[in-house]
């Protein structure tokens, strides 16, 4: 909904029983991207094996969360996506409500499962129902959508308090990639997820490609004060840096700046910032960065010339059979 915060995730840590006044524990984390807050419920579901949630607005901003919702169910993390809709008679008669989106039928073929709420008192239930779809069996993405007239609804605490259900919370884990998708800028989201998860010092290294898809997320990273470290492997390029194109005067589309201090960006918002050209000053900025359990961006700068991708990926690039 328009109202609604832009994007959050936050992971259900302790799920409270009916009827009991323990308040559950739930850190609302806001992001500046839906992917991004998708990327970081995806990686608590993998980190603690209890899905990690992602709150987003309806129809643009459902579609920002919906790559990392497919993406999680690809890679078997449990994770929920629950969004804002657009009203109900509206959208099904297509009469051009705000921000209509049938989220529920774009969901189904990325998500796990998807379901929608369609009633006030059904919201415990279909919080449940999502947690246990997400972690029971294969892992994976659940979307859940509320209309805007069920999230204008109201009932009773103590009533409200009876449709709750309990969820067995299961164990953490240590450490992330890429996954089977390869996807580039995930890596943002994923630390900020277990720094909040485990309270523990988090190193996120990158490309520099990569950090470019979600390098705004170390505002966030600072807003909070994360014990995230950001290495960025600079070479000035997605696979290698300093080529031309076929015209040899503009750079090729996969070259980047090597000469970017990245580092820069964590200063800007109040972190620390360290610009490396050796092992020897990498491994001592890395020390005192992580050290120091705050936010931090270290820009390590390679040779532009040695840019082969980790796994080669280069090899599975389509060959064309023209000839020069």
């Amino acid at each position: 909904m328009g109202s609604t915060p832009s994007t959050a995730w936050w992971a259900f840590r302790s799920p409270i029983s009916p009827g009991s006044r323990r308040r559950p524990e739930i850190r609302y984390i806001g992001f500046r991207h839906e992917a991004s807050a998708g990327n970081a419920a995806a990686a608590a579901g993998f980190l603690t094996r209890w899905p990690g949630v992602c709150l987003t607005v309806s129809a643009p901003g459902f579609l920002n969360g919906l790559v990392a919702l497919a993406n999680a169910t690809t890679n078997c993390f449990p994770m929920i996506q629950i969004s804002g809709s657009s009203e109900r008679p509206i959208v099904d008669l297509q009469r051009g409500d705000y921000e209509e989106l049938d989220q529920l039928s774009a969901a189904r073929p990325f998500a796990k499962a998807a379901y929608r709420i369609d009633r006030v008192e059904d919201i415990g239930r279909g919080v449940a129902r999502a947690v246990r779809t997400a972690i029971s069996g294969r892992p994976g993405g659940v979307y859940l959508d509320i209309p805007g007239a069920v999230l204008a609804e109201a009932m009773n605490a103590e009533a409200a308090a009876r449709t709750l259900w309990q969820v067995v919370d299961p164990a953490p884990r240590h450490r992330l990639d890429c996954g089977t998708w390869g996807v580039m800028g995930i890596g943002q989201g994923y630390a900020i997820a277990a720094a909040v998860e485990t309270g523990q010092p988090v190193i996120a290294v990158e490309g520099d490609s990569a950090f470019g898809f979600s390098g705004m997320e170390i505002e966030t990273i600072c807003r909070y004060r994360l014990p995230i470290t950001v290495v960025i492997l600079n070479n000035g390029g997605v696979y290698r840096g300093d080529e031309k194109d076929a015209t040899g005067s503009d750079p090729a589309p996969t070259t980047l700046d090597s000469h970017a201090h990245h580092e820069l960006i964590a200063k800007a918002f109040g972190g620390a910032g360290y610009h490396v050209t050796t092992p020897a000053e990498l491994e001592a900025a890395l020390t005192e960065a992580v050290a120091a359990g705050g936010p931090a961006v270290i820009d390590c700068v390679l040779d532009p010339a040695a840019g082969a991708e980790s796994g080669h990926l280069t090899n599975l690039n389509p060959k064309s059979a023209a000839t020069a």
